[in-house]
């Protein structure tokens, strides 16, 4: 998934898909294992970085005490994932 930078806007209804994909993806990847779980992050990685780069979801902190920072990301209809720096 990429973010499209045209000019239409995108629609709140897909906003909304993509989020709930990014926390389906986060509730699967915490209950597999191996390259199942690694899968299940990289769609939830995928979906936050278009959220982002939508504007529909912004970096609320950085935890830097690990070799790859942990980031919250808050969306703007509520709701807060975490993320790795290295994903984004």
């Amino acid at each position: 998934m990429e973010f499209d930078d045209s000019l239409e806007p995108i629609s709140p209804g897909i906003l909304d898909r993509v989020k709930r994909r990014a926390f389906m993806a986060n509730h699967r990847a915490k209950r597999s294992e191996g390259q199942e779980r690694e899968a299940h992050y990289r769609d939830k990685h995928n979906a936050i970085n278009f959220l982002l780069e939508a504007g529909y979801a912004f970096v609320d902190s950085v935890d830097w005490w690990s070799r790859d920072p942990t980031v919250s990301v808050w969306f703007t209809d509520g709701g807060r994932l975490h993320t790795k720096l290295s994903s984004l």
